[in-house]
């Protein structure tokens, strides 16, 4: 429903917006007035010009022989990745219970992550994401049970062979030796640990809104207290 109600407003701020240069109004102007006309606040960033900057549904892009290969934002994969609000239970991990009950609770976390990241499979390479994988690539000796007949959906598009770290680099303003510091932290986190790093302060503030959220910038694998408690 919130991408049919999304491109519904595109398609009349397009439509408002063509009035408007039609009678000669200059087109980045034309556009703000056609979203104002539709109810709608716009800002057009100085960048726009830049792929890497530009966002679309969490999305940006990265250019490769004309072709746009879309990776997810960092700030939407990392700001509420590795925090557990309440129980896991053995269906979230995909055991059998008898597994579920002879867990540790660090091999319960690790593997619900692991899953988390096996949904990102088909998410370009980069410098983080090969970090994420790695530190949590099958969630320990643990046998997981095949649930592939409770997909919604199965997304066909793999760009999970193309390499985005320049793109990630460009918009969030930082060097490649940055993104393999703060990818170095994310191999070595363990259950119960959080990490903070300045490019994280980056991630947040171009992601997810600007300072309030550039002072949160630890990054964690971890639970509520009573988690613990068994």
């Amino acid at each position: 429903m919130t991408s049919l109600l999304n491109h519904l407003m595109l398609m009349m701020i397009a439509l408002a917006s063509f009035y408007y240069i039609s009678d000669g109004v200059e087109p980045r102007e034309a556009f703000v007035k056609g979203a104002t006309s539709c109810g709608h606040v716009l800002t057009i960033d100085e960048n726009m010009g830049n792929p890497a900057q530009m966002t679309w549904l969490r999305k940006s892009g990265h250019f490769v022989d004309e072709k746009v290969i879309p990776w997810t934002n960092l700030g939407c994969i990392l700001k509420n990745f590795g925090t557990v609000w309440d129980d896991l239970e053995c269906r979230h991990l995909g055991v059998d219970s008898e597994t579920f009950r002879m867990m540790t609770m660090e091999d319960r976390m690790n593997v619900f992550f692991s899953r988390v990241i096996n949904g990102w499979q088909h998410e370009p390479r980069s410098i983080i994401m090969d970090a994420l994988r790695e530190r949590f690539s099958a969630g320990g000796n643990i046998e997981i049970l095949s649930d592939s007949n409770k997909f919604l959906f199965v997304d066909r598009a793999d760009y999970s062979e193309y390499d985005v770290t320049a793109s990630m680099c460009e918009r969030y303003d930082c060097t490649r030796g940055e993104m393999l510091e703060l990818a170095e932290k994310i191999r070595h986190l363990r259950v119960g640990q959080f990490i903070s790093d300045p490019l994280l302060e980056k991630i947040y503030a171009r992601d997810n809104g600007g300072s309030e959220f550039a002072l949160d910038s630890a990054f964690r694998v971890s639970a509520q207290l009573d988690y613990y408690v068994e």
